[in-house]
């Protein structure tokens, strides 16, 4: 946009310096390119305006997962199976965020020996209660039937909420991960009780 503007400014400043030899020809050309100017420079502030983009939206989830799979990448050298467990709608499909977050974790252990498992959480498995600020909240058991379907699991991502689980976390539960599921200060407080290793959340507003 900006490249265009001043092509069409180098543009004026050329039929002016015509004028001498046509006037009224110059006088036209460059009132046309003045009102294409005006329309070209009110649109792009008309459209820089709006409210975020839906694909701005969707790098934001991508980007959450590839920050997190680059944190494993880097911390767990020797590879291994990532389970990933995210939730479903009532209809079955994933949440439209899934795919954007698995795809982000994926691109990151690219250069890696990890890989990735993901589990869905049904919507009877996963429910949402509205007065928890993460996502989707997962009963017990059905976590438990998650890690039991990767018993050599490396790590955990978890992209529902985990009361139930660690409330009274399974000995054998690997290390824990969140992503976008909890609010700062709820991850934080898990961190310090060394129920989660790690997380990477989006401030609520942000």
């Amino acid at each position: 946009m900006n490249i265009l503007l001043v092509i069409l400014l180098i543009a004026i400043i050329a039929v002016f310096t015509q004028r001498i030899r046509s006037p009224q020809v110059a006088t036209r050309v460059i009132a046309a390119l003045v009102a294409l100017i005006l329309i070209l420079g009110g649109w792009s502030l008309f459209r820089d305006s709006g409210p975020p983009t839906t694909r701005l939206i969707e790098e934001f989830h991508e980007a959450a997962g590839w920050k997190l799979g680059r944190h494993l990448a880097e911390v767990i050298l020797d590879g291994g199976e990532v389970l990933v467990l995210h939730a479903t709608t009532a209809e079955g499909a994933p949440e439209p965020e899934a795919p954007l977050q698995l795809a982000g974790i994926r691109k990151a252990l690219e250069d890696s020996d990890l890989y990735v498992n993901a589990h869905p959480m049904s919507f009877e498995d996963a429910h949402r209660d509205p007065m928890m600020m993460g996502g989707p909240v997962a009963r017990n058991e059905a976590l438990v039937a998650a890690l039991d379907s990767a018993p050599g699991a490396e790590a955990v991502i978890s992209c529902v909420d985990l009361p139930y689980l660690l409330i009274d976390p399974p000995d054998d539960l690997p290390p824990l991960f969140l992503l976008e599921s909890g609010d700062r200060m709820t991850c934080a407080r898990l961190m310090d009780e060394d129920l989660v290793m790690g997380a990477v959340v989006r401030q609520i507003g942000a």
